[in-house]
């Protein structure tokens, strides 16, 4: 006699970067082949940077949420999810350091079974210019200098290659240590790679 066994797959994120004081929302998607039953669960651990096992914080079922008591994040946790859309999401308010580590979306719906549940490895980080803005800004803006770092003419018949680096380096170092002294995520170090001897 043969059996099938089918299995609830949990997706996360692997990384996600939220500033301290903000509200972050953790999603949790899955997907199952059998109907969502009244039975269905989702139950939320969260394991702090430097502890070797994980607490339970978060368990919903049968439609109403139970978020645990003595935990960091007390009364900042709601229900963000829908199990008839597949969604076992969960928000928390107010960011704070304290809140670093990995966090565990576990979702069951009998009688399928959960293979792995999704990590979620979450860092708080101080309010300032989000890193994606900075590398936006960076490229746009030096994208044209970039292009412009040689100069070509044309001598005795042949195209000569003439370089301005040195002004290119100067423009870099400016900028870099202006947005530096604005967010403190970048250095200037990574960027002299880019410029040819002089």
């Amino acid at each position: 006699m043969n059996v099938t066994v089918s299995a609830v797959e949990v997706k996360t994120p692997e990384e996600m970067f939220v500033e301290n004081g903000t509200d972050a929302k953790l999603p949790c998607t899955f997907t199952s082949v059998e109907v969502i039953s009244s039975a269905a669960s989702v139950s939320w651990s969260f394991q702090p940077e430097g502890a070797a096992t994980p607490i339970s914080f978060f368990y919903y079922f049968n439609g109403k949420p139970y978020p645990g008591k003595d935990i960091p994040f007390k009364d900042r946790i709601t229900w963000a999810g829908d199990l008839n859309k597949k969604d076992a999401s969960i928000s928390i308010a107010n960011m704070q350091f304290r809140d670093n580590g990995t966090y565990i979306c576990d979702v069951k719906n009998p009688p399928d079974i959960v293979v792995k549940p999704g990590e979620i490895r979450l860092r708080v980080v101080e309010k300032g210019i989000h890193p994606m803005w900075v590398f936006l800004f960076l490229f746009f803006f030096f994208l044209p200098s970039f292009l412009c770092l040689y100069h070509f003419s044309w001598v005795g018949g042949e195209l000569e290659e003439t370089t301005v680096s040195l002004i290119f380096f100067f423009q870099v170092l400016i900028v870099q240590l202006i947005v530096c002294q604005l967010c403190k995520t970048l250095t200037v170090l990574p960027f002299f790679h880019l410029f040819p001897q002089i």
